[in-house]
This record gives C-alpha cells, sequence and structure tokens, in this order.
C-alpha cells in the first residue's frame, strides 16, 4: 500500500485492487471521548449528511451516489469518526464530490441538529431493545467508571438535549481539518481528495485507559434468556486476534464445543475484540436459559488447554480470512482501515509463540443479564 503524507498534513493511503469499484474511507481522529457534551460528535456525522452549500439537503446529497448503485454511510467511534463512500470507478469524480462538499462546506443549520437530536434519541431507546448492546453498554460503564469511555458514542438521553449547533460547529471547526483526517483508497486514485478537511487545526492527542478489570454485575431485565459475558484487557493485539479465533471460530471454535456441543448451555455463543485508540479489551459472551449452567461452561472453556497444533491451524485462519476480506471492496476497506501495513500484522501473527498465549486471560469483569424476577 503506498502511503502519501501531504505538505498540508492530510494522510492517504492508497490500494490499488482490481474491483471495478472504488471504496473510499475518511477517517477522522476524533471521535466520541473528544465531546465536550456526550453524543456530539455522533450529532455532527449525522448533520453533515443534511446538507452543505452544493447539495441543499439530505436526499440531493445522498441521492447523487445512491442513484449510481454507489454506498455513502458513516459511523462514530470512540476515538474517532469514519465516513465511507464505495462507487463504481466510471463515477469516481461524482464520489469525490460529494465528500469534499461534506468536508468542507456543511450547512450545519440548526433545525438540521435539532432534528438529528430527535433521530438519535430514538437510536438510543432502540438499543434498549437490543440486549447485547446493553449488556455491552454496562461493561463498559463498569470497567472504564468516570472515563469518557464509559458513555456510548451516541451519548445518553440527558446528553444530547444540552447539545448546542455552537457544540456541534465548535466539534467541526476543533476536529476536522487535514491534520486529523486519514483517507484510504481501495481501488482507483481519484483526485480532488487532497482538497477534503480543514486547513487549520491539529491532530487530536488521545489518552489510554487501562480500565478495571473485576467483579461481577447481574442486572434483571425484560429478556427470555440470561445474557453472559466475560471481559478481559488486551496486551497483545495480534495474540488477542489468535485467542479469538480459537475460541470463536464459528462451529469448531472452543465456546462452541463447550457452551453448545458438550453442554447444550446456550444457543448464542462467540468472542469479540473491542478496540480503539482509548482502550481495548476482549469479550466472550454466551445467550442461554440458565445462567449457572452458562457460566460454568463458559468457564471450563476458557481454562480448557490450547495446543501447539490449535495455535498452528488458528495462525492460518486468521491470515486465510485476511485473504477472503480481500475478495470484498468493502471489507477490504475496513480491513486496511484497522491494519494499514497487512504484511507487518501478518509477520505477527507468524511469530506469536505459545509462551504468548500464556497468561493472557487473567482477571475478567463479569456481566449478566437476567429475566426479571415475576411478582
Amino acid at each position: 500500500m503506498k502511503v502519501h503524507n501531504l505538505r498540508s498534513g492530510l494522510t492517504i493511503h492508497h490500494q490499488p485492487s482490481p474491483f471495478p469499484s472504488t471504496a473510499i474511507h475518511i477517517k477522522v481522529c476524533s471521535g466520541s471521548v473528544n465531546d465536550v457534551i456526550a453524543g456530539t460528535a455522533h450529532i455532527l456525522e449525522h448533520t453533515l449528511f443534511e446538507g452543505t452549500k452544493t447539495f441543499k439537503n439530505s436526499k440531493k446529497l445522498t441521492s447523487f451516489i445512491e442513484d449510481l448503485g454507489g454506498e455513502l454511510n458513516a459511523y462514530t467511534g470512540l476515538d474517532s469518526s469514519n465516513y465511507y463512500c464505495i462507487i463504481p470507478n466510471k463515477h469516481l469524480n461524482k464520489a469525490v464530490k460529494v465528500l469534499q462538499s461534506m468536508f468542507n462546506e456543511p450547512l450545519l443549520r440548526k433545525k438540521d441538529v435539532l432534528r438529528e437530536i430527535k433521530v438519535i434519541k430514538e437510536e438510543i431507546l432502540s438499543q434498549k431493545d437490543d440486549f447485547m448492546q446493553e449488556l455491552g453498554n454496562k461493561l463498559f460503564k463498569t470497567v472504564y467508571k468516570n472515563t469518557p469511555v464509559a458513555t456510548p458514542a451516541s451519548g445518553t438521553l440527558q446528553s444530547i438535549k444540552k447539545i448546542k449547533i455552537s457544540h456541534v460547529k465548535n466539534y467541526y471547526k476543533k476536529h476536522y481539518n487535514k491534520k486529523n483526517i486519514i483517507i484510504t483508497v481501495v481501488g482507483k486514485m481519484p483526485t480532488g481528495l487532497e482538497k477534503i478537511g480543514l486547513s487549520k487545526g491539529q491532530r487530536t492527542k488521545h489518552i489510554f485507559y487501562n480500565g478495571k478489570f473485576g467483579g461481577n454485575k447481574t442486572l434483571q431485565r425484560k429478556v427470555g434468556s440470561c445474557y453472559h459475558a466475560q471481559a478481559y484487557a488486551i496486551t497483545s493485539l495480534p495474540v488477542f486476534d489468535i485467542l479469538e479465533n480459537i475460541f470463536d471460530k464459528g462451529q469448531s471454535g472452543v465456546l462452541f464445543h463447550y457452551l453448545r456441543t458438550k453442554h447444550h448451555a446456550a444457543y448464542d455463543v462467540g468472542a469479540e475484540i473491542i478496540q480503539s485508540q482509548n482502550q481495548k479489551l476482549i469479550l466472550f459472551y454466551g445467550v442461554g436459559s440458565k445462567l449457572n449452567v452458562i457460566k460454568s461452561a463458559m468457564q471450563e472453556a476458557l481454562e480448557s488447554d490450547i495446543n501447539e497444533n490449535m495455535l498452528k491451524i488458528a495462525k492460518e485462519s486468521v491470515i486465510g480470512n485476511i485473504a477472503i476480506q480481500k475478495s470484498s471492496i468493502h471489507n477490504y476497506m475496513e480491513l486496511l482501515t484497522k491494519y494499514p501495513n497487512l504484511k507487518e500484522y501478518e509477520k505477527k501473527i507468524i511469530d506469536i509463540k505459545m509462551q504468548d498465549l500464556e497468561n493472557t486471560l487473567t482477571k475478567a469483569t463479569e456481566i449478566n443479564l437476567i429475566p426479571q424476577k415475576k411478582n
């Protein structure tokens, strides 16, 4: 992959590909942890779609891409605000036109901010119906208590009420500058990307929060099953990518074997790595009817022996999965956003030894959601 560090401070990563379409990912290196009021970065992300000097409203802006078969979307994380566009190569200049307009000339109108606050309120309320999301939110509040990481990127019902147009504009002016933007292109390299972003501003400095792992919390909710999760701090991302593969490699994974095949304790099982510039953790979870059975089977799985052959297979599986992701323009874009130097990452995977896996899953935080007791 070619890396272009422009004099303006803008960074552009380019990975040529034979795809008939091109994916452009724009990462603003500031997210929800940089909010003065929780939810501001997320509201700004929504509002950038609501109109620019060139495209006066959301329909005109999005249809300019979608009418060509393209995709335009965005999401806000703890440490970054991300925008991406996938477009047929023959219309690449139109994608650049839209992205330039969104980043350089957004209208940021009060009426749009107020409307998006209402939309995000509904988004936050809908999360309460997603019990895995609620479990994750509670986990972050417990592990990263009294830090910005503890609050979801969407903000809270209380915090978004306090956000005003001035907060949104100030966030835009402070963070959406060229020095704080990394653009990743998979496919054909377009012209005009160098114009994206404000000229004045600095790169955001991030604080890493270690979190406090240990203990457990059990919450009663209107659920039909019991949700159990155990989270551990990550010390080495490649090592934990291997562990995630060993424990959650579909039906051949260790979690599936112990929680489903052996004990019939859960239907939904898995592992997930959650990482940003501000935190890193791995989450193991199981969903079933009997909490004590899930917990017992989970513990048996996590204490099972990992041998050299399992490590060898996991390495081949992780690297094989990278090859598969390269066959999708969207997945390839996301992969390079996460690992800009894939060759270096693959080498780290290959170099992992058994001793690197030992004593990695030490102190866990446990979160449970269980059905409410009937009166």
